[in-house]
């Protein structure tokens, strides 16, 4: 048996897409004629869409019953088959027109139609004597079948250059709403995990969550980004263990631009509000707000805990800070330039000489500082250098900049000091002090301490005073003092 020509079409709720092949040259294609659709008899879009096609034989429309063979492939030759193969017995034609069911039952697989490329392979055989004749080429599916992607359930994925898979695009409430009672926005592997660039109330809110609220698990640059939004940036009303957490971050952990309130809000969490385990830069960025960061609740724990494991600074803040309660702790530090002609080493006692201006990365005025020499007056005891180091991500326009941060070991003469003027540190005693805690601590000659004698001690020795022993010396020659400025 010769087919002179067969035509296709697909058919799927609004949308039509006319697919033809030629066997051989001849015939005509008729007007629709009214062939008939299947009724639609569940309420649930299955997986099978429906196709019609134009069957002819020697120029003439063909009747009776055939059989079709259905093949989904990547490329239009060659390639690989995607799925099983769809056999469908017994379609009746008439007038040469015939309707049938293909992928009802999945053949084709969950992710046939992920977004990339398809093309369809149809073999005929209208004779139980004779084989499936294959028609060419194979037909490139369009859009249609691609209304499964919104199925639930369905996949999509590929590779989108700048535009992204999913885009929504003027949102005048929910820039996108989920309803579920386990995830809500899973992605796996992205370029950006969520990005919301404008949205006229929250540019993301969880009202209510078992577990986290939102959860990245690794993102190249910014665990989660908000450009601008009309209220909150990120609000968490309830979540049930943290309210954000992102493991791993390129960039920023959390980048909210611009918030018409609230730049991140967190209403109740069982666990944390937000934690970042790893970010290569800024953990939580702020650009622009009336408050960066604030907590309150009466329940608060904890309102900020900041524990780096190699820290250069646990943080660094570019302006005054303010602080109502108690500081437990805490030592006063400012930064010096050694201008003495040998190494000060931690612990040693020094006095002021002078300032000089600071410079970026540094503070305003730089105390010149040298080894304590009796006739001068004690400001502070070395904690150790300061090294200039360059951020690339610390600065408000983006741009690298540099700080001045801690690190252990002399400072060579010309060097930057991390000198400590309030609070408990260590101080380099003469070799045969003997102090013991409580002690009185004054400074003596090349910057070192020894024990006040308060019944002999004379107006010098207290104006010499560094502050009180907390233990006797260490094998090299340490004490712990709390040292408090005159």
């Amino acid at each position: 048996m010769r087919f002179s020509r067969l035509t296709l079409a697909i058919v799927a709720a609004i949308s039509c897409v006319s697919l033809g092949w030629a066997l051989a040259q001849g015939g005509t294609e008729p007007a629709n004629d009214g062939g008939q659709i299947p009724a639609l008899i569940d309420a649930s879009v299955g997986r099978g869409f429906t196709y019609q096609g134009y069957l002819t034989e020697s120029g003439a429309p063909h009747n009776g019953t055939c059989d079709f063979r259905f093949k989904l492939w990547d490329a239009p030759t060659g390639g690989n088959q995607i799925g099983a193969t769809q056999t469908v017995t017994q379609v009746a034609l008439t007038g040469g027109r015939f309707t049938a069911l293909v992928d009802d039952a999945n053949q084709f697989g969950p992710t046939a139609f992920d977004g990339n490329a398809r093309w369809l392979e149809v073999a005929a055989r209208c004779s139980i004597a004779s084989d499936f004749i294959t028609l060419a080429p194979r037909q490139a599916l369009r859009g249609v079948p691609y209304a499964l992607g919104l199925r639930p359930g369905a996949v999509i994925s590929g590779e989108v250059p700048s535009s992204g898979v999913l885009v929504l695009n003027n949102s005048a409430d929910n820039g996108l709403a989920l309803k579920s009672d386990s995830g809500g926005i899973a992605v796996e592997t992205a370029f950006v995990g969520v990005r919301i660039a404008n949205a006229l109330n929250d540019g993301f809110q969880v009202q209510s969550a078992f577990a986290s609220g939102y959860s990245v698990g690794a993102a190249g640059i910014n665990g989660l980004y908000i450009n601008t939004a009309g209220k909150d940036g990120v609000a968490i009303d309830t979540s049930g263990d943290n309210g954000v957490i992102v493991n791993q971050a390129g960039g920023a952990g959390i980048n909210v631009n611009q918030a018409g309130e609230s730049g991140f809000r967190i209403g109740l969490t069982a666990g944390d509000g937000l934690l970042v385990g790893n970010a290569a830069k800024a953990g939580v960025k702020v650009m622009n707000a009336s408050t960066g960061l604030a907590v309150y609740g009466d329940d608060t724990s904890i309102g900020l805990l900041i524990q780096p494991e190699n820290p250069d600074w646990a943080g660094v803040f570019d302006g005054d800070v303010q602080i109502t309660g108690s500081c437990t702790g805490c030592r006063l530090a400012t930064i010096g330039v050694n201008v003495g002609n040998r190494p000060l080493q931690p612990g040693d006692i020094v006095a002021i000489q002078g300032v000089s201006p600071g410079v970026q990365g540094q503070a305003d005025l730089l105390w010149q500082v040298t080894p304590f020499e009796p006739g001068l007056t004690p400001i502070g005891v070395v904690a150790g250098r300061m090294e200039l180091v360059t951020y690339d991500h610390l600065s408000p326009d983006g741009q690298p900049a540099q700080y001045l941060a801690p690190r252990p070991g002399a400072v060579i003469p010309g060097g930057t000091v991390d000198i400590i003027t309030y609070g408990p540190v260590q101080v380099r005693v003469q070799p045969d002090a003997a102090i013991a805690p409580g002690d009185h601590v004054i400074a003596a000659a090349a910057g070192q301490g020894r024990p006040m004698n308060i019944a002999t001690a004379d107006p010098a020795d207290m104006l010499s005073s560094i502050g009180i022993a907390l233990s006797e010396p260490d094998a090299d020659g340490l004490v712990w003092v709390l040292v408090n400025g005159h």
